[in-house]
């Protein structure tokens, strides 16, 4: 199981029936952001999503494997910053997770200089 799975499933976001995409080939056809949403996967810009959730159909949150990320630690959160301002710039996505073994990383998308939160394993869901 990889890492984001992993997370996928402490998280709880594959029990809800339709809502979690791991691929743009997932996305169904008549998906109301078809379009949108296979972007969020493209790799085209650095980076792309693991997976997306979708709340009513409307993608919500993007989690992004840590092992997609090159360079150094600035480089790394450069390579976000530019993945969140793409999913703006679509009116996608609120927030981006990404997944280490032990850790995830909250970035959000509507606010650059926000201070991103860290989600430990196995504390509930409680920030770090």
């Amino acid at each position: 199981m990889s890492r984001v799975e992993r997370w996928i499933k402490d998280l709880g976001y594959g029990e809800v029936p339709g809502a979690l995409l791991d691929s743009a080939g997932s996305v169904p056809p008549d998906h109301p952001f078809l379009t949108e949403v296979g972007g969020m996967f493209d790799t085209a810009g650095d980076i792309g999503a693991s997976a997306g959730l979708c709340i009513d159909r409307v993608p919500t949150v993007c989690l992004v494997d840590a092992a997609r990320l090159s360079g150094t630690k600035d480089a790394q959160a450069d390579q976000i910053r530019r993945f969140c301002e793409r999913l703006w710039n679509q009116n996608l996505a609120r927030i981006v997770l990404v997944a280490e073994e032990d850790y995830l990383d909250a970035w959000s998308v509507d606010d650059p200089n926000a201070a991103r939160e860290r989600i430990l394993i196995g504390t509930g869901g409680k920030l770090a």
